[in-house]
């Protein structure tokens, strides 16, 4: 018995140019389809936060959740604009407060460290909006993706 052995060498294999280009294409989909999903799972509150119609120099915006879903957090107030990211979706409290615009620091045994401060000078240390500012709280259901709150403080003082 004579086995013939084929002296030819063997021929390529030819890929399916369309079908390599979509299984490659695939993983690029999965980041997009998920990367979009994960996004939305928690959401983002700008907003614009006024005082008589003025723009809040400084201050804070604190975020409280109202059920037992998320959790507390908060951002600065800049020219009355502020953006808090990565708020989980739940129902909050919002609450917002000026802060001094500039810290007056007092050296240790100069005329101004004997002086005793009013109740009015540290309230506006504490909270430099007068006391009867309306505006400050609202409530607010935070959704995944980006929404806008918008605070407009107003006070007669």
């Amino acid at each position: 018995m004579v086995a013939m052995i084929n002296s030819q060498p063997p021929e390529p294999v030819l890929l399916n140019l369309p079908s390599m280009k979509r299984l490659a294409a695939f993983p690029v989909m999965l980041v997009i389809i998920f990367g979009g999903c994960l996004s939305k799972s928690t959401g983002t509150v700008s907003g614009d936060v006024t005082f008589n119609g003025k723009p809040l120099e400084k201050g804070l915006i604190t975020f409280s959740p109202t059920g037992n879903k998320g959790g507390t957090a908060g951002g600065d107030i800049v020219a009355g604009k502020f953006e808090v990211k990565n708020l989980v979706p739940a129902p909050y409290q919002v609450a917002v407060e000026a802060v001094p615009a500039e810290i007056k620091i007092v050296q240790p045994g100069s005329p101004e460290s004997k002086r005793t401060l009013t109740d009015a000078e540290i309230r506006a240390m504490i909270d430099p909006l007068p006391a009867d500012t309306t505006g400050k709280q609202q409530s607010m259901e935070v959704k995944g993706g980006k929404q806008t709150l918008d605070f407009k403080l107003e006070s007669k003082s």
